[in-house]
């Protein structure tokens, strides 16, 4: 027996989002961090069966 399953990441820009301007550790220089909503999302069969957890950070 097959079970097709699997999980899922998305993260989408947050639209009118906080902005901050900070010194980024990965890229060394001074860059704008935009505010991103992140979404975990589980499947099984090709159905979405829910979104377990859901964040919001922000990204260089």
């Amino acid at each position: 027996m097959w079970l097709l399953g699997g999980s899922k990441t998305t993260a989408r820009k947050v639209k009118d989002g906080r902005s901050v301007r900070r010194f980024c550790e990965a890229c060394k220089a001074v860059t704008a961090f935009q505010e991103y909503e992140v979404t975990d999302k589980l499947n099984a069969f090709f159905v979405e069966l829910f979104a377990p957890t859901q964040a919001t950070t922000s990204a260089c």
